[in-house]
């Protein structure tokens, strides 16, 4: 999270009262959210072992999507 403050020179923004450790970063023209960091459980992602992990949900280009799912690191959930 220290690169997108340094980077972007934004701050995160904690909006859920129940979920502290989550926090999201948005545009400082517009307000709109661009990156979502949370803990999630790697059960819930389909991942096996026990605990969880950290994930960050970036907005992206759609034009880029699909070559960012091919890297290791990237897990494209479906519904």
């Amino acid at each position: 999270m220290e690169s997108i403050k340094e980077r972007y020179r934004t701050r995160p923004d904690h909006p859920w009262a129940k979920l502290p450790e989550y926090a999201v970063f948005r545009h400082q023209d517009n307000g709109k959210w661009y990156a979502l960091f949370m803990n999630v459980q790697r059960k819930k992602l389909g991942l096996s072992g026990d605990g969880s992990i950290d994930v960050v949900n970036v907005k992206s280009r759609p034009e880029i999507v699909g070559s960012l799912r091919m890297k290791d690191g990237f897990l494209r959930l479906t519904t």
